[in-house]
């Protein structure tokens, strides 16, 4: 064993040892995952939102389906505060037998102060059947990018690290496998 110094090992700011380098790496592709996962929810989570906000603060009423929109989708009308308010939502709202008709009666939650934020059906059953796909959606996308990123990184710094004659000797190594 030598006499000269590990240069892995660093004091930081406490006088502590440890792999400053290595927990400064970690650190900033953690940033990093959490700037992507919060951008990508500020994409996709927006209805998820909207969701929470109607299952802790929503008045249910009554609305008529006024027509049959393509997808699948039901546009409804309902009143509140003196005024019409309309919506798009699923035709086929949880606990009905069938598809939603023109004139049926839909339940509808909106917020007081903001009617024209609203959903067809239970809030807390879109929140539910949504929350599971975004969060998947949040994790493993930024994961995987930040994987990616890593690997081409490690593969480029490998094939600049070899010198000229190794890279031929792996050339023909190869080529002589075939």
């Amino acid at each position: 064993m030598s006499g000269a110094p590990d240069h892995r090992l660093a004091r930081n700011r406490c006088g502590d040892l440890g792999y400053s380098g290595t927990m400064e790496r970690i650190l900033k592709v953690f940033a990093v995952w959490t700037v992507l996962a919060a951008a990508l929810f500020a994409v996709v989570g927006r209805q998820e939102v909207t969701y929470y906000r109607l299952k802790k603060s929503g008045i249910a009423t009554l609305a008529t389906a006024s027509a049959s929109k393509p997808h699948g989708l039901v546009q409804y009308t309902f009143e509140a505060n003196n005024r019409l308010y309309s919506g798009v939502g699923s035709r086929y709202v949880a606990g009905r037998s069938g598809a939603t008709q023109f004139g049926d009666t839909l339940t509808v939650y909106y917020l007081p102060t903001a009617p024209d934020v609203n959903c067809l059906g239970s809030p807390l059953a879109l929140f539910s059947a949504e929350l599971v796909p975004v969060l998947l959606a949040v994790t493993l996308f930024p994961t995987a990018m930040i994987l990616v990123v890593f690997f081409r990184r490690s593969l480029l710094f490998r094939s600049h690290a070899d010198s000229p004659g190794e890279e031929r000797q792996h050339q023909s190594d190869h080529i002589a496998r075939r």
